[in-house]
């Protein structure tokens, strides 16, 4: 609870895997999450709500009734853990997760029939089916089918290679000629919300409602959309999120157009053979913008200081007021002393 008032997602994603209950409330019935998103704390949001224990994922490490062998290799079940627990399911970022865990991919098969099982589970849960989850476990599969299939029509020369799912990678990434957006991944996405199987979803039902009035190109994308549902209204801010992958809070930026930004250097390399066709058009618009900011900025600063110099005017004004009043109160009084004095002659000459 306390972890996710600070903003502590570390400490909070380890106290959860540790077993802390992510359902328990304090003395005003509010739970850690609601807590945090109190305070706009949405990382921590997003981490709890994306939670799911270690245990529903070893029941299917192990046979169950009839079964000779389990869903799961056990061997399999950290890789697919770490992968669940991931907030962002941006497909660029979920590949080169797939890329460095060759296992998963080998596996593909069972890790898609598992996630599969998962969805299902959260839909018919007893309880309260929790859709958002539903729906990120079949967008896993369905990115973990994708790059199966496309890792079994490679070269088999090819299939020892570090980079072997980079090719879909820069497929999805390809933007097109007049603005760079990536038309072939948004495709992607929106045929994976069209395949989703539980067309009653309050959650499909809304994103479809959103989708179905954007054409693409325009905003917002079905990246965007996708992952509101996922972390939430507020929980990721695209214009800050890595143009490649969509890590938030991604901090490096282009060094010639600065106007893209990126989490690591090779999220960059790997942006680079579609970004460079627009990075000086983009550098040109970054150097316009700057220009009419510092003209703006001095358009305001000029108002300013003419605000000040009439303030200051005014303020000469009223204090010059009091000044003649006393000047010609002065002047008045001796015109009465020669009337003092005349009657005090008339007195002394009557006696």
């Amino acid at each position: 609870m306390f972890a996710g008032l600070a903003g502590r997602a570390d400490v909070v994603s380890l106290l959860l895997e540790h077993g802390a209950s992510t359902t328990a409330v304090n003395s005003l019935g509010r739970t850690a999450a609601q807590m945090a998103a109190f305070v706009s704390n949405y990382d921590v949001v997003a981490i709890v709500n994306n939670f799911l224990p270690r245990e529903e994922l070893d029941y299917y490490a192990r046979p169950q009734g009839l079964e000779k062998e389990p869903k799961l290799p056990a061997n399999l079940v950290s890789p697919l853990y770490h992968l669940i627990l991931r907030t962002n399911i941006h497909p660029v970022r979920v590949a080169l997760y797939l890329q460095d865990r060759r296992d998963l991919l080998d596996n593909s098969a069972k890790i898609e029939r598992v996630l599969t099982l998962l969805c299902e589970k959260q839909m018919k849960a007893v309880a309260e089916p929790n859709e958002m989850l539903a729906l990120k476990f079949h967008h896993l599969a369905f990115l973990v089918r994708n790059c199966a299939k496309f890792a079994r029509d490679q070269d088999p020369k090819k299939a020892g290679s570090k980079a072997l799912l980079e090719p879909l990678i820069k497929t999805w990434l390809k933007g097109r000629d007049e603005d760079d957006f990536p038309v072939l991944l948004e495709k992607l996405l929106r045929q994976s919300v069209r395949e989703f199987p539980y067309h009653d979803c309050s959650v499909l039902q809304q994103l479809v409602h959103t989708l179905s009035g954007v054409e693409i190109g325009n905003e917002p994308s079905a990246i965007s959309i996708l992952a509101e549902a996922i972390r939430g209204q507020k929980g990721c801010d695209q214009a800050a999120s890595c143009t490649a992958c969509g890590e938030p809070k991604a901090e490096k930026r282009c060094s010639a157009c600065k106007s893209v930004q990126y989490c690591d250097p090779g999220c960059q390399k790997l942006h680079w053979f579609t970004h460079k066709k627009h990075c000086a058009r983009l550098a040109a618009e970054y150097e316009q913008a700057l220009r009419e900011k510092a003209e703006q900025e001095k358009e305001q600063e000029l108002e300013r200081a003419k605000t000040k110099t009439e303030a200051g005017k005014e303020d000469n004004g009223t204090e010059e007021q009091p000044a003649e009043e006393d000047a010609s109160s002065s002047t008045a009084e001796p015109k009465t002393l020669p009337k003092a004095e005349s009657d005090n002659s008339t007195a002394i000459k009557s006696t």
